[in-house]
């Protein structure tokens, strides 16, 4: 590291509990000082680590002279050779011959899918989308979703329910696993509770107390509770260990979908309208409206531009379009009625 050698990626630094940011930034700046010549490279996503997010942020940016760069989306180019170095990587630890060959040509399979579908293609310029793709293109035998929430919940049936039948886990001792659905019921009220308390990370005792309250209703003793955790901690990887007793989701993504579901199990309709005022809810109200049956969908928009009206701000104005405009887009089946009420009201400032 003292020599230079060395490239140490932090990555998500925006997901770093707020009561910690603090000591991280001295503890960054002590690395910094003692290893002038490391290159270090720390990845977030913008909108968390901007002025009004974590202003001491980009106040230690400058300090230490870093340079802020953006992550482009992939060109067409760009995932073809992600997808191929992703299959060959695949099948480089793949002992059989035959295997190995088909991990090969899937690659080109793949390749030859995404430009036949624009909606997948234009998914795939996210790096992280693509990595997905490429995943569940792999465990569901040349297969792909019809948009980005049915990819969501191809990557959650993997994580949750698909990899272990292939594995031939034995899980039956579990009540709760006899249904998807009732693991699904436990992380999506964990989820929600988490974006409502502004809580990036949790300790475990947090988790199984959100557990426990959800208990009841997916029919699961309480002695069982710290077996279920193992599960989500240690088989599904759901939920990951980043450092001494505390725990987040292995992507926000996965976090703010699950929000979107019990924000509809709980039906907390007008609740989330009024929460499209603050940004860190806006992928959480886009998946909502998304997954959301028709009629949830259609009041769910309509509140919302309700709180558009009602603010006086256009700026303001324009953010909530932008949200309703987008949340549209990904919807699995569309309301040319939505569609022109959300025109109607961009319009109409």
């Amino acid at each position: 590291m003292g020599k230079g050698r060395v490239a140490l990626f932090i990555d998500g630094i925006d997901e770093i509990s707020p009561s910690a940011r603090e000591s991280l930034l001295k503890e960054l700046s002590e690395l910094v000082q003692l290893y002038p010549l490391l290159r270090l490279v720390i990845t977030s996503r913008p909108t968390a680590v901007d002025n009004r997010s974590w202003p001491e942020w980009n106040v230690w940016l400058l300090k230490e002279g870093f340079l802020k760069a953006s992550i482009n989306e992939y060109t067409k180019e760009q995932i073809n050779s992600f997808i191929h170095s992703w299959h060959k990587t695949l099948a480089n630890s793949v002992s059989n011959k035959e295997n190995n060959d088909k991990l090969l040509s899937n690659a080109d399979s793949l390749i030859s899918i995404l430009n036949e579908r624009s909606d997948l293609s234009r998914l795939a310029t996210n790096p992280l989308l693509c990595s997905m793709i490429s995943a569940i293109f792999y465990v569901k035998d040349g297969e792909l979703p019809e948009n980005r929430i049915e990819l969501y919940q191809n990557c959650i049936e993997v994580l949750l329910e698909s990899r272990d039948n292939k594995r031939e886990i034995d899980l039956s001792h579990f009540k709760l696993f006899k249904s998807i659905n009732n693991k699904i019921l436990l992380v999506q009220y964990l989820s929600y509770w988490m974006m409502d308390n502004g809580k990036v990370d949790l300790t475990k005792e947090e988790i199984i107390q959100c557990f426990l309250h959800r208990l009841p209703i997916s029919g699961i003793s309480n002695d069982e509770i710290n077996n279920i955790f193992d599960y989500f901690i240690e088989r599904s990887g759901l939920l990951t260990e980043y450092m001494t007793n505390r725990y987040i989701f292995i992507h926000l993504t996965f976090q703010e979908y699950f929000a979107a579901l019990e924000g509809l199990y709980a039906y907390n309709i007008g609740s989330l309208a009024q929460k499209v005022m603050f940004d860190h809810w806006h992928e959480v109200i886009k998946l909502t409206i998304g997954v959301a049956r028709p009629h949830e969908r259609k009041e769910l928009v309509t509140k919302i531009i309700d709180v558009g009206m009602m603010s006086p701000s256009k700026e303001t104005k324009m953010i909530i379009s932008n949200v309703l405009e987008q949340s549209l887009e990904i919807c699995l089946d569309k309301n040319e009625r939505l569609i022109r009420d959300v025109e109607y009201y961009k319009n109409s400032f």
